[in-house]
């Protein structure tokens, strides 16, 4: 991604892409065995996901995340919530708040 706003259609068919590829495969594998064992597996798909800069959606630019708006976050986490593990590897657990930091 550039310095330059990505397209949010754009980056959804990528998280879409990404989530279906590679996060849905590891929901069965994850739930068969403990997670300690799973750790390295869930840190290697999370570095792709820094590598793609795709991650941290809900954070400003400013401090190295996509900045999208609630409405293009909405879509996103809707796609991240398909797979228990989405919002893990994305780096968005906990946007409880996101409402408040919007206004």
């Amino acid at each position: 991604m550039t310095s330059d706003k990505q397209d949010p259609d754009a980056l959804l068919s990528q998280v879409r892409a990404f989530v279906r590829a590679e996060a849905y495969p590891l929901d069965t594998r994850l739930s068969a065995s403990p997670v300690r064992r799973s750790c390295p597996l869930l840190n290697e798909k999370r570095q792709q996901v820094k590598n793609a800069w795709i991650m941290d959606a809900s954070s400003p630019r400013g401090i190295g995340g996509l900045g999208l708006s609630l409405s293009e976050f909405a879509h996103v986490s809707e796609e991240l919530g398909r797979t228990p593990i989405g919002h893990y590897l994305f780096i968005v657990m906990a946007v409880q708040d996101i409402g408040n930091m919007e206004s």
